[in-house]
């Protein structure tokens, strides 16, 4: 039986759940891109602002959501796993991807990327070039996290944005790790002021990324057809 701290516990995730999906990420939501938004008629502030707060919406209404269903199914007696881990402090998109949606990131992980990087790895071509398979396993993976969230361009892309991510932060990690070895790398990491840059460099690529949840594909083409009459 669940002792009364438990029970207490439960109940109090439970309301900050619908505190969190409920009152803050409404207030981010009117305040962030709406599916009506010209992002071509936003300036740089308000693009960066509008961003942003669209992007904690996102992360409130769903870790909400999840901590009410967390607080439900332990006074139940079944507590479901943590979906979310504190994303907004990752000092890295592999990090990032760790404590985001980590249910997601098993079920890729399981389903895409390890099949995938062990069938390139046994194959000829990619035999001996574990990098190479590793970054396009992981680029397969996100294209298929973003169709996972929408079949349109829009999240084709914001699979392929997360994608480059991946690819360039593992090749950069393999070459500073070839170049300086792992220890001097790790002692590098553990800096103030280089745990602070990832923090920021990984929170506005992801804030970035997510802007794709709210592109429509005539936009896009708008856009691309612009970009190529210039």
């Amino acid at each position: 039986p669940m002792r009364f701290e438990a029970h207490l516990d439960a109940v109090l995730r439970i309301l900050v759940g619908l505190v969190k999906a409920y009152v803050l990420a409404i207030w981010f939501e009117n305040r962030g891109l709406r599916p009506d938004t010209d992002l071509t008629a936003l300036n740089w502030t308000g693009w960066f602002v509008s961003s942003y707060c669209f992007y904690f919406y996102l992360y409130l209404n769903f870790s909400g959501y999840c901590d009410v269903v967390i607080g439900v199914g332990s006074l139940m007696g079944v507590r479901p796993p943590e979906n979310f881990d504190k994303p907004f402090i990752s000092r890295n998109i592999s990090e990032f991807w760790q404590r985001q949606h980590r249910s997601l990131t098993l079920w890729l992980t399981d389903y895409v990327f390890s099949p995938a990087y062990k069938r390139a790895l046994e194959s000829d071509r990619f035999r001996g070039r574990s990098l190479l398979a590793a970054n396009l396993a992981l680029m397969l993976t996100m294209l298929v996290s973003g169709l996972w969230h929408g079949t349109t361009l829009a999240f084709l892309l914001f699979g392929l944005a997360h994608g480059l991510y991946q690819v360039v932060y593992r090749s950069w990690d393999s070459l500073l790790i070839r170049r300086f070895g792992r220890k001097r790398v790790r002692a590098f990491r553990e800096r103030w002021d280089v745990r602070i840059a990832g923090i920021v460099l990984t929170f506005n690529a992801t804030a970035f990324a997510f802007v794709f949840f709210r592109v429509e594909t005539e936009l896009l083409v708008r856009l691309a057809t612009a970009w190529m009459e210039t």
